[in-house]
């Protein structure tokens, strides 16, 4: 319980008479801005919860529910109101002063999202998305930048601005690293989303933190002057850094590169597909490549980085948008922490396709430890496994790839099949040592064209099937 505290927002136990108290208590504290884990120990010796948890809970639940109280919600309506003009001064200002601004749109501002859009649209200010946020603004928009994560591949643009603006992010989806840019950092947050304050000493070094809500900051924005960033700056940023990302791609015959793998599969899938991530190498890669046209299209666990997360993600989302294709992204080592859960699917009759980075390693864990001398193969790497037979043994399809094509062919298969399918595909791990680096090394380090166009990868199998993603659609409906 005592570790339970340091990672969750609450820990609660739930027991005796109170129990229906208790979790409708849970529930509302998990969903109170910003939402997050809340532990619950079942235990019916228990009549009733620590005070202070309570406490805890309550005051959550307050939030949540819009509760105006002043003892629990801050200062008075009126303070408030003379704060949000504040900030709203403070926010012009900046942006009056600057030429080159630059947004960072976190998790937090997904509600926000038709607004972020209209306040945006045209406008041609490169914007930046943690993880969790990506499809705030669609992949397509001139102005999706690609990501932020605390790592090198947004370096270009972020070092060329003289302003950065965050709306809702959580510090929590940055990667250890140093803050060094040298453009003013500003980040908008909305009330009682997070404890910051004028004090802030946290991840953003030297930032403003303004608490209004972030549609009174998209209305600065959107009344906000010109700028000098050349057209397209965004959508060139990212087109770069996927350009980047796919040299790099280097396989031995009869083994595919990470790069290729997500760039068939999201070629191949049809655009409403939901993308699950597991941690790992892979990662690296298929985060920048998979584009999303909205939010919660692509899911990953971020900040605590679990493996074992896109299997048990997949589920999930199979279960609450039957209706959508579900795509689970894993490396061997993730998906071997859940393997018993591909029974799960096929018991449920739930169309959910694993794709699994087969290079039979902890290559991620191998990079981090190498620089120390460790990581060696009794350490990260172990026997060949195969996942395509594991999952014909729990009653799902099964597949093992080697080409692009052999993955094309297998996704449309996955896609038109009512129940789960496991794609087991070889992967070369040598590209990994040139991901990381373009991810948080100094190749990320470099200057970026004004304008290029987007990749354009097609699916291996569009001239034969006429578009796999066509034929994924209608089995979709």
């Amino acid at each position: 319980m005592a570790l339970g505290r340091s990672v969750a927002k609450a820990v609660v136990t739930v027991g005796g008479r109170r129990a229906g108290q208790a979790a409708a208590r849970v529930v509302r504290t998990a969903l109170a801005a910003p939402p997050g884990p809340v532990i619950a120990s079942m235990d019916d010796s228990v009549a009733s919860m620590d005070d202070s948890v309570a406490s805890m809970d309550d005051s959550a639940a307050a939030q949540a529910e819009g509760s105006t109280s002043p003892d629990r919600n801050g200062p008075p309506a009126a303070s408030a109101g003379a704060s949000v003009l504040a900030g709203a001064s403070v926010l012009a200002g900046a942006l009056g002063a600057a030429r080159r601004p630059v947004l960072l749109l976190g998790a937090e501002a997904i509600p926000r999202t038709a607004a972020i859009r209209d306040a945006l649209a045209g406008r041609g200010i490169p914007a930046l998305h943690t993880y969790r946020a990506r499809g705030v603004l669609p992949d397509s928009a001139a102005e999706a930048a690609g990501l932020v994560t605390g790592g090198t591949m947004e370096w270009p643009l972020l070092r060329a601005a003289d302003l950065v603006i965050g709306l809702g992010v959580d510090e929590a989806e940055m990667i250890p690293a140093s803050w060094d840019y040298p453009a003013r950092t500003v980040l908008v947050t909305e009330p009682g989303a997070a404890p910051a304050g004028p004090g802030y000493r946290g991840y953003f070094t030297g930032a403003t933190v303004l608490t209004m809500p972030l549609t009174r900051a998209l209305e600065v924005l959107a009344a906000g002057p010109g700028h000098d960033w050349p057209p397209d700056a965004g959508h060139a940023a990212k087109a770069d850094a996927a350009r980047r990302l796919t040299a790099a791609a280097i396989a031995a015959p009869g083994r595919l590169a990470p790069q290729q793998v997500v760039a068939t599969a999201r070629a191949c899938a049809p655009p409403e597909t939901i993308a699950t991530v597991d941690a790992g190498a892979h990662m690296l890669v298929a985060m920048p490549l998979w584009e999303v046209p909205e939010p919660r299209r692509l899911l990953v666990s971020s900040g605590l980085a679990t493996m074992g997360y896109a299997l048990p993600a997949a589920i999930a989302a199979a279960l609450c948008a039957p209706r959508a294709p579900v795509i689970a992204f894993t490396g061997d080592g993730g998906l071997g922490m859940t393997l018993a859960e591909i029974e799960t699917a096929v018991r449920m009759s739930l169309r959910v396709i694993v794709i699994v980075f087969n290079d039979a390693a902890l290559s991620l864990i191998k990079l981090k430890q190498k620089p120390a001398g460790q990581g060696g193969d009794d350490a990260v790497r172990y026997g060949p496994v195969s996942f395509a037979a594991a999952a014909g043994a729990m009653g799902a399809a099964g597949a093992a790839v080697t080409t692009e094509r052999d993955l094309a062919a297998a996704l449309a298969d996955a896609l038109g099949r009512p129940g789960p399918t496991v794609i087991d595909a070889s992967v070369d791990p040598a590209a990994y040592p040139a991901v990381m680096d373009l991810s948080r090394g100094q190749a990320g380090r470099r200057s970026v064209p004004g304008i290029s166009r987007a990749l354009q990868v097609r699916c291996p199998l569009s001239d034969v099937l006429g578009g796999a993603s066509a034929s994924a659609k209608e089995h979709a409906q």
